[in-house]
């Protein structure tokens, strides 16, 4: 019994951590998003409590089908537990409030420290901007037409062409 008691903690304990990396990378690629839902003066409270409530969301989706699924499954389990009920009030409350703890956790800790950065920051840390060519054609002197951040601007004008003397 205290064997299987520990491997059900050790089952727990991973599914919570793989739950917690997986909601956090989530949360932490929208920095750039809650970079410029501040610029724009939402309130950091507001943010972390949106990104919340979007976890929670997704956290009620999955505890739902979770214990739906645990208890369809509770007769063919039954015969494989022993000293233990496929239904143990104790295992179906306790699973379910940890994962919520955790998803909690793992929702607002990212987005309280995404609402923490500079907006400005933020919104220069990813961005991404394609390289965009000249027209075919066009003749442009080496590669000084281009801006500071790859973009293509029109071509300067270059001096006329003269003719080596024979």
């Amino acid at each position: 019994m205290t064997l299987l008691g520990i491997a059900a903690t050790v089952a727990l304990l991973l599914g919570a951590i793989g739950l917690f990396g997986v909601i956090s990378y989530v949360v932490s690629q929208r920095t750039r998003e809650i970079g410029v839902r501040v610029a724009l003066g939402a309130r950091g409270e507001d943010v972390q409590r949106m990104i919340v409530r979007q976890g929670v969301a997704v956290l009620i989706g999955g505890v739902t089908v979770g214990l739906l699924g645990a208890f369809a499954l509770t007769r063919l389990m039954g015969a494989v537990l022993y000293e233990v009920s496929a239904a143990d009030p104790w295992t179906f409350a306790g699973a379910p409030v940890v994962l919520v703890i955790v998803s909690l956790l793992a929702s607002w800790l990212p987005a309280r420290r995404a609402t923490k950065v500079d907006p400005v920051t933020a919104l220069r840390a990813e961005v991404d901007l394609p390289r965009i060519e000249p027209p075919l054609g066009h003749r442009v002197a080496a590669r000084s037409s281009t801006s500071s951040l790859g973009m293509w601007s029109p071509p300067r004008p270059l001096a006329p062409r003269t003719q080596p003397a024979p």
